[in-house]
Parts: structure tokens; C-alpha cells; sequence
């Protein structure tokens, strides 16, 4: 066989090979495995409660959940654990950007925590539990698992809370590992991948890392039932093509104008939103 013929050749199976490999990865579980999104499907999501962008109403409080209950929102909020293991409603792993102080969350004990406030505003930092009373099976939500902590204590914690929570949830996480948890754990639970245009210089990723997460090769480890990808990213081709070819559900985070949410929507995908009310359409 000539050399070019054989050059060829090698190129092709490589090609197939790596096209092959890269369509197991980015499939997300099977249809006929996985529960119901019907409900959920519903709502628009207000991005850590429906606050506002000067935090007035802090996000992630308790009076930003109620207000996008009022206001009949889905609503998206962040998990982690303090030092004493409970389970608080808080995005960072510091205190830095919301209550002034450059001290890890998870340092701090429940009784610690209670002496910050958010912003300024006279909110404190919730637990998990009082945000269920205050949304109280009445809108849907979407939680994301920080993964600052130990993956299994936070995600047996945060399922245990929710077993005995009377409304509709699903979870998210950046790390492959919490959405893992979940498919070996408790497969009955909606799951989903959250992803970004991920770069080396995204701590602490490198370059392969980078490649293989924001191009949904991590959907091997937890055959997610939904990909949260970012916005301003959503044209990445993986996403476009397990869209298209698997039928994955996309909700895309984080839209801060009408248009955007009404056309990710018209695509067929959820949308979390802030600092506009998602019920007008103007």
C-alpha cells in the first residue's frame, strides 16, 4: 500500500474514532430512564431568588425567594455547607463580595454566620430549610451544588432536606462529580451539568480539562437529563449537536433582557433570568 493511501487511512480512523468518542461522551440520559421535567418545563427562573441588582432585596435571601414566588418564577439558588455541616443558601465560598468580610463560608459554623448580614440589608444567610418554608412546594427550583465542600456530605444532605419538601426541584452543579453522585445515588431525581466556556486560565482547569468540560465530555461521568450552559457560550457546537441529535434539554443562564429570554425560549430551552421581570413582554 503507498504511504499517502496508508497516511490516509490512519487519519480517518483517528477521525472516526475521536467522532465516536466524543458522541458516547455528550449524550445526556436516555428518555426512557429518565423522570419527568413536565412541570418544571413551566417557569421562567429567577436567577438566586428575584432580587435586585443593587441588592437592596440581597439575592439568595429569603425575601428575594418570596418575592419570585409572588410573582409565580421558578427560582434557581445556590447550595454549600458551613463548618457544623448545615446546609445554607449562599453563591461564593467567601463572605467577601456580599457581606465584607474575606472569610470562607465553610469556616464558619451556622452560629458564626448569623452575626453578617447580606449587603447591608438586615438579611442573614439562610438555611436550606427556611427557604423551603418560604417557597413552600409553590414554584419550582433549581439547585445548584457548590462544590467547595465534600461532594457526598453535601449532596446526602441537601436530598435528605428535600425528602421531606412537598413541590418540584431538580439539581445542577459545575462538578461532574455531585451530577455523578446523583445518577449512581438517586436516579429518580432530575439532574443537570452546568457548563461555561471554560478556558486553561479558568482555575483550576488546564487545557485538556478546559476542552473536555466545555465541550460536554464530562456528560459520560453523569448522563445528565439537562446541560445549564452559559448564555453568551450557547452556540458551542457539542451543545448545538447533542441538542439536535439527543434531544438534550438546554436552560440557559444567566439572561438579563426579555429578547434573550424569549428567544433561547423560542429553542426550546429554560431560561434563568435577573433584573427584569420576565412576565412582560416588552
Amino acid at each position: 500500500m503507498p504511504l499517502p493511501t496508508l497516511i490516509f487511512l490512519i487519519v480517518v480512523a483517528v477521525v472516526l474514532v475521536y467522532l465516536g468518542i466524543w458522541l458516547y461522551c455528550i449524550r445526556p440520559r436516555s428518555a426512557s430512564d429518565a423522570p419527568s421535567t413536565t412541570e418544571l418545563a413551566k417557569y421562567d427562573y429567577a436567577h438566586r431568588g428575584y432580587y435586585e441588582k443593587d441588592q437592596s432585596i440581597p439575592e439568595n435571601s429569603l425575601p428575594a425567594f418570596q418575592r419570585a414566588v409572588s410573582k409565580g418564577f421558578g427560582v434557581e439558588l445556590d447550595l454549600q455547607l458551613t463548618a457544623d455541616g448545615q446546609v445554607v443558601v449562599f453563591h461564593d465560598d467567601t463572605l467577601k463580595r456580599m457581606c465584607g468580610v474575606d472569610v470562607p463560608v465553610s469556616s464558619l459554623t451556622w452560629e458564626q454566620l448569623q452575626q453578617y448580614t447580606l449587603a447591608d440589608s438586615g438579611e442573614k444567610i439562610p438555611l436550606f430549610t427556611q427557604v423551603l418554608k418560604v417557597m413552600n412546594g409553590r414554584t419550582p427550583m433549581i439547585i445548584e451544588l457548590k462544590p467547595y465542600q465534600d461532594v457526598e456530605a453535601l449532596c446526602s444532605k441537601t436530598y435528605e432536606i428535600l425528602l421531606r419538601y412537598k413541590g418540584p426541584w431538580c439539581v445542577e452543579s459545575f462538578s461532574p462529580l455531585v451530577v455523578k453522585w446523583f445518577r449512581k445515588n438517586k436516579p429518580d431525581v432530575v439532574r443537570g451539568q452546568l457548563m461555561a466556556r471554560f478556558t486553561h486560565k479558568d482555575k483550576p482547569l488546564n487545557l485538556i480539562t478546559a476542552f473536555l468540560a466545555r465541550n460536554l465530555f464530562v456528560n459520560a461521568m453523569g448522563r445528565p437529563d439537562f446541560v445549564a450552559y452559559d448564555v453568551d457560550a450557547r452556540k458551542n457546537w457539542s451543545l448545538r449537536t447533542a441538542r439536535r441529535l439527543f434531544h438534550l434539554q438546554e436552560v440557559s443562564w444567566t439572561i438579563r433582557t426579555p429578547q434573550q429570554l424569549w428567544a433561547v425560549k423560542a429553542e426550546g430551552a429554560w431560561g434563568i433570568f435577573e433584573h427584569f421581570d420576565a412576565s412582560k413582554r416588552k
